[in-house]
């Protein structure tokens, strides 16, 4: 592997986001029905991930309040988003999981997340992942802290920390934002279907 730092993004890249996301929206459907007993659980749930998955995030909390006929408060919804507790740990999408393994393991080589989104939410994501020992905690850049992806600052303040160049520096991600900010950054990009192919483990 030919670079010295390796750059993940997050959501669909290290993770499947609904993973995180559906355990959210099953916590929501369970505070809703205790509040309102005329709710039934799962339609709550099945219309909040039907409903991302047609549309993505974009009015799903007013799309829900207008669905089922009540008038409650958005912020309910994202404090309950951002904080929602874990019983299982959220897993590393597999394929990608032994080439982290392998890069964890060199002495040479470093690696770093950078990720958008609110930030009290990242931050929940990371600590209920499982990591299987890989030790990545302390290198997460949470992008939104400084600006948001495709700006490059994130990029920047990784090449920075990690004392490496950007010719040895690869950002891999999932989206054209995550191109952009490479681009902009001047460091390599891959996307991840992309980097699994070359660096998969036989």
């Amino acid at each position: 592997m030919k670079y010295k730092t390796y750059v993940f993004d997050l959501d669909n890249t290290l993770i499947n986001e609904i993973d995180y996301l559906f355990v959210a929206y099953s916590q929501i459907a369970n505070y809703l029905c205790t509040k309102y007993n005329f709710l039934n659980n799962n339609s709550v749930y099945d219309f909040l991930c039907a409903e991302f998955l047609k549309s993505g995030r974009s009015n799903l909390f007013n799309n829900l309040n207008k669905r089922f006929g009540i008038d409650e408060n958005i912020d309910v919804y994202l404090n309950i988003l951002r904080t929602c507790k874990f019983h299982e740990p959220i897993p590393i999408i597999e394929e990608i999981l032994p080439i982290l393994c392998n890069i964890y393991k060199c002495n040479n080589k470093s690696m770093y997340i950078l990720t958008n989104g609110n930030v009290t939410q990242q931050k929940n994501k990371i600590e209920n992942i499982d990591w299987k020992g890989i030790d990545i905690k302390a290198n997460v850049i949470f992008a939104n802290a400084y600006i948001a992806k495709p700006n490059p600052i994130g990029l920047n303040i990784i090449v920075e920390n990690s004392k490496s160049s950007k010719k040895d520096t690869v950002f891999i991600g999932d989206s054209t934002t995550d191109y952009v900010c490479a681009e902009k950054a001047g460091v390599d990009f891959y996307y991840v279907k992309e980097f699994l192919n070359e660096y998969t483990i036989n």
